[in-house]
């Protein structure tokens, strides 16, 4: 899955260059994950489960992809990158539904 995510980011930099703002790159980045038949949430508050209860964490990932990979898009004038980010796997902490889909 992480593989699959860095081809479509690398596509999207060949495309589009550099300089553009991270919306745009994250909603080229859903398109491209689409389709390749990937589920992707986007910009959804993202709970955190402790004990019996449910926290409000105030977490919002930019995209959480197959509910297992959370990835936070970033965009670069200084370096000429384009696309980077950082990806990251869902915390045990939120086992539970973390809601509904875009």
């Amino acid at each position: 899955m992480a593989t699959a995510v860095v081809d479509a980011t690398y596509k999207i930099h060949r495309a589009l260059g550099p300089g553009l703002i991270e919306s745009v790159y994250e909603k080229c980045l859903i398109h491209e994950l689409g389709k390749r038949h990937f589920e992707v949430r986007y910009q959804f508050d993202l709970p955190v489960a402790y004990d019996d209860i449910v926290i409000d964490s105030g977490l919002r990932p930019d995209l959480l992809i197959a509910d297992v990979l959370i990835v936070e898009v970033k965009s670069s004038r200084a370096n000429a990158s384009s696309l980077s980010g950082a990806t990251y796997d869902l915390p045990q902490a939120n086992e539970k539904e973390v809601g509904s889909s875009h």
